[in-house]
């Protein structure tokens, strides 16, 4: 009714005046029966014996507050806090809610209270009048305007970035407008670093355009990786354009990367992800022989050199085949802490077999080569071991017991 929506106002009128967040009940005076139905609608309530009255939620006094502040004649909510200060307990409730209530009734005025807001308030209310425009789902070209030249700025570029990340009515306007988020993509890593949460929600509802700008922007950088692997990590689909940058990206990037990137694609596309993991694993192997390269010539090096070093060795104190832990690491450890090799082996059994398993013998060989082996290892099922290459396959996900489970299924699908 009238008379309680007017007493709901003059609640939160008062509320605002005394800065309080429960008042006198006798404010209620002569409205006894407008008290009761709000009460028993749990709109108000009462506490401290009934001799004090308050809000039963708080959006029920946002909303009362801004209806009451925006009847009064010529009223400002930007002069009103500029003019009485910006640290008062009611100013975050009261700005919030009056720019609201504005924007649901009054546009013209609301866009006027916020530019003025945005140009004069200090930091704390200029970052608070932001992330309201930021949040909104769908802005209008006035928001726009407000927001474009906040990210570009140095200054406020953090906090608008901040505040329109999630926002799919933003991601939508930034990767219309095209240029800006150009870029925020092409300038020093410290751009880079803050358009990275934003551009990861983005990859969530615009894929192609993101992968596009990161193939454009981020792929002929590899000191970005981190980035574009961290952004990527949502991605919903693999199409054309997120196929060849994630192609690219498995290629140079570490296993932990790697697992990051890609733990979207192996619950959406699992029959893709075996070529991928080909590709990284191809690099961590190159890796790991150069590695075990060095190490052998550095122990070569010692044994020439050495003759204590030599005489422990002939005591067996030392280990002949320690150069080669780089290589044993990479089948004895869960290399891609991030994807469920077993899951996706039993998923995709045939490209898994097809990607990883010449992979995988290229890497005994390698190692029973290393170890002075006479012929290849030979595997034994029913001890799960590798002649020459004992004892490796410990953890649960390794490439070994994966391989076993792509085996086994794809034996029962013939």
């Amino acid at each position: 009714s009238t008379g309680e929506a007017e007493l709901l106002e003059v609640v939160a009128q008062r509320m605002l005046d005394d800065e309080e967040l429960w008042i006198p009940r006798s404010v209620a005076d002569g409205r006894g029966e407008e008290l009761t139905a709000l009460v028993s609608r749990e709109l108000l309530k009462l506490r401290n014996n009934g001799k004090s009255l308050g809000f039963h939620h708080q959006t029920y006094f946002d909303f009362a507050l801004a209806r009451a502040f925006s009847k009064t004649p010529g009223f400002s909510i930007s002069e009103h806090v500029l003019n009485n200060g910006h640290d008062g307990l009611f100013v975050r409730p009261l700005l919030l809610s009056v720019l609201g209530y504005l924007r649901g009734t009054a546009q013209g005025l609301y866009e006027k209270e916020a530019v003025e807001l945005i140009s004069r308030s200090r930091f704390h209310i200029r970052q608070l009048v932001i992330g309201f425009v930021g949040k909104q789902a769908e802005p209008g070209d006035a928001e726009k305007a407000m927001m474009m030249p906040l990210l570009k700025d140095d200054a406020d570029q953090g906090g608008a970035i901040r505040a329109i990340t999630g926002s799919f009515g933003w991601a939508r306007a930034l990767i219309e407008e095209g240029e800006l988020l150009s870029q925020l993509a092409s300038g020093e890593q410290e751009s880079c670093d803050r358009i990275s949460g934003f551009l990861s929600y983005a990859v969530t509802v615009f894929p192609e355009e993101v992968a596009a700008l990161i193939r454009d922007h981020w792929l002929p950088r590899p000191e970005l990786d981190y980035l574009s692997c961290w952004v990527l990590r949502g991605l919903p689909k693999l199409d054309d354009i997120a196929s060849e940058v994630t192609k690219v990206l498995a290629a140079r990037v570490d296993s932990t990367q790697f697992s990051r990137m890609v733990h979207a694609i192996s619950e959406h596309s699992p029959e893709t992800l075996p070529e991928l993991i080909a590709l990284n694993l191809r690099s961590a192997i190159n890796l790991a022989k150069s590695e075990s390269e060095g190490n052998l010539k550095e122990k070569q090096e010692k044994e020439s050199g050495e003759s204590q070093y030599e005489a422990a060795t002939w005591m067996g104190v030392l280990d002949h085949n320690s150069h080669l832990k780089p290589l044993e690491n990479i089948l004895n450890s869960d290399l891609y802490l991030g994807v469920d090799l077993g899951k996706l082996a039993a998923a995709a059994p045939e490209p898994f077999i097809d990607s990883l398993w010449p992979l995988y013998v290229e890497l005994l060989e390698y190692i029973a080569e290393g170890r002075g082996e006479d012929e290849a290892p030979e595997y034994h099922y029913r001890d799960d071991s590798i002649r020459g290459v004992s004892d490796m396959f410990h953890g649960r996900e390794s490439l070994y017991h994966a391989i076993r489970t792509a085996v086994g299924n794809l034996a029962k699908s013939k």
